[in-house]
């Protein structure tokens, strides 16, 4: 295999298109759910609203209503069934003795200064989840990453996925459609709409290329190798559902510059990898692996759906996260003015954690662009360390969008925790200085983990 013939774009307008035929279609891709409304969280933040989705609240929090750690987790979007699990997973966890001690330890009071008591009380249920659910010590330098953290024993507990699957980080989350939300049944301006996309000649070798057929692209969202293969395969169930081949605007490959290492396979797999592109082991990044994944589960012909490939560097950081990786792809969009609608695509358990990073950045650069994160299932093999830290950092990421919301004040203790929890933010103290007093509603720009 070779992977000269993708098209590229890392900031230098270079470009090729794939030839190949595609695979079959599936006659069903998606299962049906029956309850006709979804059971996990992923949209916490309705994509076809962001503006209002960001705005600040036009609900004042009233003064004499102490702040629960209920209302706290309300507004991440979480349901009471939700917020009992949560509460359970804690005690199992041992963050808490028993399921009555969430109140007490996590509520806020009345007044001003109850509201920066519930400030505190919500960095320090961030802090605890990053601490016994992610094993991160943001006490440390440098925290690790999730793939360097150790499990503990009562990850083992038999209800653990039970739990993480109630709480919505194991089904499946297919498009809007599917499940017929109430939300999709009254919106008539759905995503998959028929726009034409008219794509740059310059980012082609050969031009002009075509008008393509839909607004709607889809972009698949870097992982690991694995990860990536699995995110891939998704694509031909996604083109089925909005209708057949030529029905995809483009395929968008969020890579990044990260090193291939051995989360993403065995140092021989990995060389096999390498003499597909004519290269080294060493110098191998997540953005061949998307190209080697998409080209071992997806062969699109590239007339009908030409592929771009978005190489993303560290800028500044120790990799290319979330943030990074998007906020490329909406550099990319801007030049391609008939885009109208976008699917990403992740997996679970983290389609939650992606659609809070994903909303403000889409929300700031391309506010009329509907989008959503979707993914397969958590599957049976997934360890529970990996369903547990994925409630961890939707947490992590909720939290400062909740302070904004709540219009929650910051004092100086609630800013020097923060300023430890969130010491890999790049905007950590815009982010301070915007909420250092009591009087103030921090403004916070959008999370990266």
């Amino acid at each position: 295999m070779r992977f000269r013939n993708l098209l590229v774009y890392s900031g230098k307008f270079a470009a090729a298109v794939v030839a190949s035929r595609l695979p079959g279609i599936l006659a069903n891709p998606y299962k049906e759910n029956k309850q006709n409304t979804p059971t996990f969280l992923p949209r916490l933040i309705e994509s076809t609203d962001h503006k209002a989705a960001f705005a600040p609240s036009t609900t004042p929090t009233s003064s004499h209503k102490i702040i629960t750690p209920h209302k706290l987790l309300s507004s991440m979007g979480l349901k009471p069934k939700q917020i009992e699990a949560l509460k359970e997973l804690l005690v199992i966890g041992h963050v808490l003795d028993n399921k009555r001690d969430f109140e007490t330890k996590y509520t806020g009071g009345s007044g001003s200064s109850g509201k920066a008591l519930a400030t505190l009380a919500l960095l320090n249920l961030i802090k605890d989840t990053q601490l016994h659910f992610a094993k991160r010590n943001h006490d440390s330098d440098k925290p690790l990453e999730r793939w360097e953290t150790e499990s503990s024993n009562w990850m083992d507990h038999p209800e653990i996925r039970n739990i993480i699957s109630c709480l919505g980080f194991v089904d499946e989350v297919p498009p809007r459609a599917i499940y017929k939300s109430e939300r999709a049944e009254k919106d008539s301006t759905h995503m998959a709409g028929t726009m034409p996309l008219s794509a740059k000649p310059y980012y082609f070798s050969n031009s002009p290329i075509r008008t393509m057929a839909s607004g709607s692209v889809i972009a698949v969202l870097g992982s690991t190798y694995k990860t990536m293969l699995k995110r891939c395969h998704e694509i031909v169930k996604l083109e089925q559902f909005l209708g057949g081949p030529g029905s995809i605007g483009a395929i968008i490959l969020l890579g990044g510059a990260r090193k291939a290492s051995r989360i993403d396979g065995t140092d021989e797999e990995l060389e096999l990898i390498a003499k597909d592109f004519e290269t080294t082991k060493d110098k191998l990044t997540e953005t061949h692996l998307i190209q080697h994944a998409l080209n071992l589960t997806y062969h699109p012909d590239p007339t009908i759906t030409p592929i771009v490939v978005i190489d993303t560097a560290a800028s500044g950081v120790a990799r290319p996260t979330t943030k990074t990786t998007v906020e490329e792809f909406t550099k990319w969009a801007k030049c391609n003015p008939g885009i109208n609608g976008v699917y990403f695509i992740s997996n679970q358990p983290y389609v939650n954690y992606q659609q809070t990073v994903i909303s403000p950045i889409i929300a700031e650069q391309l506010p009329e662009l509907k989008f959503e994160v979707v993914g397969p299932e958590a599957p049976l093999t997934i360890a529970n360390k990996s369903l547990i830290e994925a409630v961890a950092s939707f947490l992590w990421a909720q939290g400062p969008y909740v302070i904004k919301d709540l219009g929650l004040p910051l004092t100086e203790e609630a800013i020097d925790l923060a300023r430890k929890l969130y010491k890999a933010h790049p905007d950590v103290e815009k982010i301070i200085s915007a909420g250092a007093t009591c009087d103030t509603t921090p403004d916070f720009p959008s999370p990266t983990h």
